[in-house]
């Protein structure tokens, strides 16, 4: 009986001992798997092999491990910019398309801003009470709605609207008048 019992208890430790190796190896293909990723796109610096990811911007790298500068689209070492005047770019295309894309929001910012400071001067803008984003009053209608914030406002009293038939109506403020 003591001998059965001590055979059980060595096949439970067996057990556990295969499923924590189970789990190891488990864990080890993991980060391998993970380590495959992330130098499918690094690549290594020409002088110390440190492997460099590059996320966005020029292709001019410089590895934090050694201070040694090289090009990311060919992965020679290099000095300055000139080695980007034969085949290599200094910015890739998709980096270039995701500048632009920044600069015009940016720009389109700032047309926005203008063109809501020149309605707020002329007094044909009302501020979103919410954002304060500049809503344009169309036609007579005192129901504001706020591109900025998908918010209803009243151009009148200068409140968010929850429910237009509560706000406008003969007990509250009128929906059409004319502009001042």
């Amino acid at each position: 009986m003591i001998v059965g019992m001590q055979i059980f208890f060595c096949s439970t430790q067996e057990r556990q001992k295969s499923a924590r190796t189970k789990g190891d190896i488990q864990k080890l293909m993991d980060e391998v798997c993970t380590i495959k990723e992330i130098l499918k796109d690094a690549k290594q610096c020409p002088r110390c092999k440190m492997a460099i990811s590059k996320i966005d911007g020029c292709n001019k790298m410089t590895c934090w491990n050694c201070g040694e500068f090289f090009c990311y689209q060919c992965n020679a070492a290099i000095s300055g910019y000139d080695h980007f005047k034969g085949d290599c770019v200094v910015f890739d295309q998709v980096e270039i398309d995701r500048l632009q894309t920044h600069m015009n929001q940016r720009l389109h910012r700032l047309v926005i801003g203008r063109v809501q400071a020149a309605l707020f001067a002329r007094g044909h803008a009302y501020p979103c009470p919410t954002c304060g984003q500049a809503i344009r009053k169309i036609g007579n209608n005192n129901h504001l709605y706020c591109w900025s914030c998908n918010q209803h406002c009243c151009a009148l009293c200068r409140t968010s609207v929850q429910k237009m038939s509560q706000h406008f109506g003969p007990a509250g403020c009128k929906q059409h008048t004319a502009n001042p």
